[in-house]
Formats: structure tokens, C-alpha cells, sequence
């Protein structure tokens, strides 16, 4: 028995070692390779982004850094007036340094200004729908944002009362926003830019002017705001898409898509059409360069996402979470092993390791189409059959050596000494 525990010991290690091939690549750095700018200041800047001519996707991915006085150099957007705070190409984001608006002159008039001047109407970005909101400080106001065509489409609005007539009546301070002093709403639609609207609900008194922003986090505002001399700027998130077209009808071909691991994914926008690229399940990183997506280490990174209170194998774009040796049940959950096994149910439970390592199926929702076997059933079949090769994984296929059949031939007899048959 323990010549049969030390050949399956050293098999699995030489799977495992196979398999986490793929995780070890480090990504390229895009077209132009090392010639190209990858930072501005503290900012990275990932391919389809650069700045050198050659180094980004397309126009509109163009980046400019530039030092301004004595400072470290900022990141813009391709003509210099928006600045970028970061970027993410795995998520297909990038964050702007949003400036804030007046909403009044002194005369107190209904007043339009525009947000948005820098970023380019035709695209690749858009202000992300999931994030951002409209956030308005100041007496009995009312402050609308426009887009769409020729800006006549209403996207958001909202009013901040103030119940008494001057400001030293107590009614500012620091706080939330309530719709005292200071209101805020998402942003549900997402374009380019936008012209923020803002009226007096009231005959103008001489109350505060205040301040209108576009960010993508809350904040609480302060009696300094009231009276339009808080910050200047707060971040603002942007969506980005890599084409303007729907995806391929096999997600897989994407041009743009270059890593494998990865995929095509149309927009979520409800008022853009484009699409993006993901990296699979299981990875992680830069899709847009090859060898971009990354395997997630998901035994490195336990958490509530990859949950395991037992012995954690990673596998390529998923992970085996198994009870300890002499246990068995759920080691996904806590206290989800129980009881201790015999040697043979041990042995059964390692050739079942080594069969979901193979074909990267979880044993206990695996079904075979047409007869309904279990995994472990049809395994053994195809593998009497010949025919192993129909449900191994095509990733394990790729990377393996050699290794695959021997493994296979020594899972089964391991799977027929069950429990304490």
C-alpha cells in the first residue's frame, strides 16, 4: 500500500508541475515591445494604451505624459487636457482627475456648462454606467445633466434645499448628502460627455454658489464647498470598448483578444454599442498581449471567492479543494470534513483527485450525456474503450508529455477499492 500512496504521490507532483506551466509566463508588453513607454509618473500604462506612435491599438488610445514646472510628469488623454489617474486593461477602465463645476455666476441665472471637453465624442470611451454619480452642493438648486444628441437627452437630476435664507443660520456643515445643502444620483447612461444644467428653485438671495461634480466615489461635503473653494477635482471612471462592433460569433477570435485565456465580450452599455475583451474564469491580467491572462493561483489567494478548509490543488483556471488525508465530506465549507477513512477509501479518493485533475470536471455534478454515468464511471470506460482522450481536458492535453495515459491507467485501479470494499 505504500508503494501504491509514494507512485501516486509522485505522479500527481509531475501533473501539477506540468499543469502550472502556463501560470509562469510573463506578459508582453504590446506592439512595439520594450521601445514603448509603460509609465507616466506613478500611472502604468498598459497596451492597447501608449504613447510613441506604434505603441497603441488605435487612435484614440493615444496617450501624452507630460511634466508641467518642476513636478513629476501627469498622464493625459491624447490631446492634453484630461488627466489620467489609472488604467486598467482587465477590467477596461480608465480613472480621470474630474475638475468641478461652478453652477452659478453671481447674478444667480440658470446657467450650462459642459463636462466632458478633452475626451473624444467618437469614442473608445464613455463614463462608466456602474460607478459614477452626479453630486450637487448648495442652496435650493436644482442641477440636471444633459447628453445624447446635441445634449437633449435628460440622464440625471437633482435639488439641494436649504430651510433657512442666510448662511449663518446653521443650516451647513460637514456631512452626507441628504438633500440639505448637498444632493447626489447615479449616472445610469453613459456617453462621452454631457452639459451639466443647473437653475434656483428659488429667487436668488444671495446664498451660496457651491459646486457641482462628476465622481465615481461619495464623499461628504463641507461648508468650504458651499461656497464653490473645496477641491478642484475628484476622480471619474471611464469605460472603455476595443472596437465598435459586436463580437465575433466565436468569442475566441476576436482580433483584439491576444492572450490565450481569453474572449471577446460585447458592451453592457445601454446607450453604446462595442466590445471588450476578458480574460476566462480562473485568470487574470492583460488580455489585449499575449500571454496577457494569467492563471489564478486560487490556493494562494484564499478567500471568500475560492473558499477551501482542506487540501487545495491549483489547477489551470480553477482549483481541487479535497478533505485531508482520513477525512471526507465538503472541504469548501467549514467543518465540511468529518469522520476518519480507511487506507482503501484514502486510495479512492486519490484516484478520483487524479481523474478531476485530468479532466478539470467536479466529480459530484459530472454526468456522461446519453448513459448518465458518474465521472468516475465513464472515465474508466473510455479508458477500457480507448477512447481517454474524448474527456481529458484540451488545456492538460496541450501541456501534457507523455504523462497522461500512465496517470489515467493508474486512477483506476485506485477508484475500485472503495471505502471498505
Amino acid at each position: 500500500m505504500a508503494g501504491v500512496f509514494a507512485t501516486v504521490s509522485m505522479l500527481l507532483l509531475l501533473l501539477l508541475a506540468f499543469s502550472a506551466t502556463a501560470s509562469v509566463a510573463v506578459a508582453t508588453t504590446g506592439a512595439a515591445g520594450s521601445s514603448c513607454t509603460r509609465s507616466c509618473g506613478n500611472v502604468s500604462i498598459p497596451y492597447p494604451f501608449g504613447v510613441e506612435t506604434g505603441c497603441y491599438h488605435t487612435g484614440g488610445f493615444n496617450l501624452a505624459c507630460i511634466t508641467r514646472g518642476h513636478g513629476p510628469p501627469k498622464l493625459f488623454l491624447g490631446d492634453g487636457t484630461v488627466q489620467v489617474l489609472e488604467i486598467s486593461a482587465e477590467h477596461s477602465t480608465v480613472r480621470i482627475n474630474s475638475t468641478s463645476e461652478v453652477p452659478f455666476d453671481d447674478s444667480g441665472r440658470t446657467t450650462s456648462r459642459a463636462w466632458g471637453l478633452g475626451i473624444p465624442e467618437s469614442g473608445p470611451y464613455f463614463l462608466s454606467e456602474s460607478t459614477n454619480i452626479l453630486k450637487a452642493i448648495g442652496c435650493n438648486i436644482q442641477v440636471s445633466i444633459l447628453g445624447g444628441v446635441n445634449k437633449s437627452l435628460l440622464v440625471s437630476s437633482c435639488s439641494a434645499i436649504c430651510p433657512v435664507l442666510t448662511p449663518d443660520s446653521g443650516f451647513m456643515g460637514n456631512g452626507s448628502c441628504t438633500g440639505i445643502g448637498c444632493c447626489q444620483v447615479s449616472i445610469v447612461l453613459g456617453y462621452p460627455r454631457y452639459t451639466i444644467q443647473t437653475k434656483w428653485l428659488s429667487e436668488f438671495q444671495g446664498l451660496p454658489l457651491g459646486a457641482v461634480y462628476i465622481s465615481d466615489r461619495s464623499f461628504d461635503y463641507t461648508s468650504d464647498m458651499m461656497f464653490g473653494i473645496g477641491p478642484k477635482a475628484f476622480p471619474a471612471t471611464l469605460d472603455w470598448i476595443i472596437n465598435n462592433s459586436t463580437c465575433p460569433a466565436n468569442e475566441t477570435i476576436a482580433p483584439e483578444c491576444r492572450s490565450a485565456h481569453s474572449y471577446c465580450q460585447d458592451s453592457s452599455s445601454a446607450v453604446h454599442e462595442g466590445y471588450l475583451c476578458r480574460c476566462s474564469k480562473g485568470y487574470e491580467g492583460n488580455p489585449y498581449v499575449t500571454g496577457g491572462c494569467q492563471d489564478i493561483d486560487e490556493c494562494k489567494n484564499s478567500s471568500k471567492s475560492y473558499p477551501c478548509y482542506g487540501d487545495c490543488k491549483n489547477t489551470p483556471g480553477s482549483y481541487v479543494c479535497l478533505c485531508h488525508n482520513g477525512f471526507k465530506g465538503n472541504a469548501s465549507v467549514p467543518n465540511g470534513c468529518q469522520g476518519r477513512l480507511t487506507d482503501k477509501s484514502g486510495v479512492f479518493s486519490f484516484g478520483v483527485l487524479l481523474i478531476e485533475l485530468l479532466t478539470r470536471k467536479q466529480p459530484f455534478l459530472y454526468r456522461s450525456n446519453g448513459d448518465d454515468d458518474s465521472l468516475v464511471s465513464h472515465f474508466i470506460k473510455l479508458l477500457a474503450q480507448g477512447n481517454i482522450f474524448d474527456i481529458i481536458d484540451p488545456q492538460v492535453m496541450e501541456e501534457e508529455a507523455g504523462e497522461v495515459i500512465e496517470i489515467a491507467t493508474l486512477a483506476s485501479p485506485c477508484t475500485k477499492l472503495r471505502g471498505e470494499d
